[in-house]
């Protein structure tokens, strides 16, 4: 089990970080969403591309369609992207761009980065595991 809690976490936070994303829309309109979305450096939709790879990167490693550390190192460089999109945009986005009634959901952002960091502990997880990271290399 512990060989696969690394997978088992980059596949939930992955899932999640394109829940997140997809929840703003739920309440807004779509133009209001994208508008907060664009208020930042980079759009964290893109990270939700990152993620989509990290889901395909996992079920393509374990289907055995891609050797275990090929898709290690592509979980760990998207899961970084990822996660240095979701920071940059965070740090960089305009809150009160999207001041709009009705917001169900004023903590997203931060909801977000957690995600994204919980994404790259995965990765970084399923890397150690199968001695990515180890120093004896």
């Amino acid at each position: 089990m512990r060989h696969r809690a690394g997978t088992v976490i980059g596949l939930g936070a992955s899932l999640s970080l394109i829940a997140v994303l997809g929840w703003a829309y739920v309440p807004q309109t779509t133009r209001n969403v994208n508008a907060y979305y664009a208020s930042g450096m980079v759009n964290p939709l893109a990270a939700g591309i990152l993620a989509l790879g990290v889901i395909v990167a996992l079920v393509a490693t374990s289907r055995g369609r891609l050797s275990a550390q090929q898709g290690a190192g592509i979980v760990l460089g998207f899961g970084l992207g990822a996660f240095a999109i979701v920071l940059l945009w965070v740090v960089t986005g305009r809150v009160d761009v999207f001041l709009a009634p009705g917001w169900a959901f004023p903590a997203q952002r931060w909801v977000l980065l957690g995600v994204s960091v919980l994404l790259l502990i995965g990765a970084g997880w399923h890397a150690r595991t199968l001695g990515l990271l180890s120093r004896s290399r």
